[in-house]
């Protein structure tokens, strides 16, 4: 997805000298290390385009994940001055976890029932290290959230989500206030959803 945007035709009809990007969750890692999501979208997108470089709001990884959490909270409170509720967000791209997960909310956490902070450090996942994530009253502030979703292995948790619809889970309990939810789904990962 990331390379398709930094071609044609978006490379040129996207107003990028206006996009400001942030992050929902990245992992405490140095942005050039290959676990890093700010330095897979870095490569994948961010240098291919011509987006101002002060436009990027990656989250701070040298900071630990408490102080992390409350120096991003502060980035998004100074640049969203008008949100007392958190910022409102145009478009938000998350992935799921073949466990249900998004962003690094992961299920069971204590953060996934976090209303009053807008970023929070957490431990999970896979690498388990450290993280820093947008909670879900913040992402769920947004005009239009699309969820890419793909592989024969997160086919058990579409199911879940989809068809079931699992709100236990914490992709479950992604649901736009101000607009639309997008589920972009190859064929793998629907391999186990009704046809038609």
């Amino acid at each position: 997805m990331y390379r398709r945007l930094a071609g044609p035709p978006y490379l040129s009809d996207l107003p990028w000298q206006t996009v400001q990007v942030f992050w929902v969750d990245e992992r405490l890692v140095p942005y050039d290390h290959a676990d890093s999501n700010f330095g897979a979208a870095r490569e994948d997108v961010l240098n291919r385009v011509p987006i101002p470089s002060h436009h990027l709001h990656p989250m701070p990884v040298q900071a630990g994940s408490e102080e992390g959490a409350v120096q991003y909270e502060r980035k998004l409170k100074d640049f969203f001055q008008e949100a007392r509720d958190g910022p409102l967000f145009d478009l938000v791209y998350l992935g799921v976890g073949k466990d249900g997960h998004t962003a690094s909310l992961f299920p069971g956490q204590a953060v996934v029932g976090e209303s009053d902070r807008w970023v929070l450090g957490v431990k999970g996942g896979d690498p388990l290290v450290p993280r820093l994530t947008l909670t879900l009253p913040v992402l769920n502030r947004t005009k239009r959230i699309i969820f890419m979703i793909s592989g024969h292995e997160k086919a058990p948790v579409l199911k879940a989500l989809w068809e079931d619809k699992d709100q236990s889970l914490p992709a479950g309990m992604i649901r736009p206030l101000y607009g639309e939810l997008i589920w972009l789904v190859d064929r793998d990962a629907a391999s186990l959803l009704p046809e038609g």
